[in-house]
């Protein structure tokens, strides 16, 4: 079974002449709180997307930016739904039933 536990959006300008050239700008930034124990999750998530900054720099990147601002408390951007909730269970049947059909 896999588990989606981090998701990121990243927009990346490698166009010659552009303002922007060699830049990656990460958009979105999720995760869900699956991984335990909890204390590892932030370490976890930071190397992600240090990573992320070490890729773009090998292939030539001259710089990339987080350009997201941080959610309010409550909210959720990417994954909104936890696959438990009443509601993704509704649509996840009201889906099943167009696909049967």
């Amino acid at each position: 079974m896999d588990v989606l536990l981090f998701i990121m959006y990243v927009y990346e300008c490698p166009e010659k002449g552009s303002p922007n050239e060699k830049t990656a700008y990460i958009s979105y930034l999720d995760s869900i709180r699956y991984l335990t124990p909890s204390r590892y999750r932030k370490p976890i998530y930071q190397e992600v997307v240090l990573s992320y900054f070490a890729y773009v720099k090998q292939r030539g990147f001259k710089s990339a930016l987080i350009w997201v601002c941080p959610p309010k408390k409550g909210d959720d951007y990417i994954m909104y739904l936890s696959f438990l909730s009443p509601l993704f269970l509704q649509l996840f049947a009201s889906s099943r039933a167009a696909d049967a059909q």
